[in-house]
């Protein structure tokens, strides 16, 4: 039904009297799993089960930081600049990028 095929075959469930499978993976591709593991320990009668996935970590966000180089500044360049601006419009602007 719906080309699922199960990857578990081994009981996970082992007791005295009996034993069952208990656990179910499915799969619809024999590649989506690389190693799946029945993990038998003494603390329970339900073992432990695992399986890897070829799954691929998602690419870091790549940020640009932008500076500024002020190895050309000049200070008395700038203070002229400045004096030139007229305050009043400044005020008037809803978004820094504006012109």
């Amino acid at each position: 039904m719906f080309n699922l095929s199960q990857i578990i075959s081994k009981p996970t469930r082992v007791t005295r009297d009996l034993s069952s499978l208990l656990d179910v993976i499915l799969r619809t591709n024999p590649h989506q799993f690389i190693q799946t593991t029945i993990l038998e320990n003494s603390i329970s009668d339900h073992f432990t089960i695992s399986t890897l996935l070829p799954l691929k970590a998602p690419k870091p966000h790549r940020s640009r930081i932008l500076t500024r180089t002020y190895e050309n500044y000049d200070s008395e360049k700038f203070s002229e600049d400045i004096s030139k601006l007229i305050w009043n419009d400044l005020n008037e602007l809803s978004d820094v990028y504006s012109r």
